[in-house]
């Protein structure tokens, strides 16, 4: 079984009392409404995420990983700087 954090912003829980009294379908289709805007898989870990919580990752990859990944990447590119050197 995988087990992800999943982060529930502000804006969300401000509808929190209006979801509250809908019925199940409207409960789910509110639900993935919010989903599909806020929320992105980080390609390389794939731990769901923010999107407002994503860095770009470079311009010859178009997409957007958490901040764990891309500082990762960003210490991996400095230690191969400094063993060309």
């Amino acid at each position: 079984m995988i087990l992800r954090n999943y982060w529930i912003e502000n804006d969300f829980m401000k509808y929190y009392v209006m979801i509250k009294e809908l019925d199940n379908k409207e409960i789910i289709k509110e639900l993935k409404k919010w989903y599909n805007t806020n929320i992105i898989e980080c390609p390389l870990c794939q731990k769901i995420i923010l999107i407002k919580e994503t860095m770009d990752y470079n311009k010859e990859f178009e997409g957007r990983i958490c901040k764990s990944c891309f500082k990762k990447k960003e210490n991996d590119a400095k230690t191969e700087t400094e063993k060309g050197l």
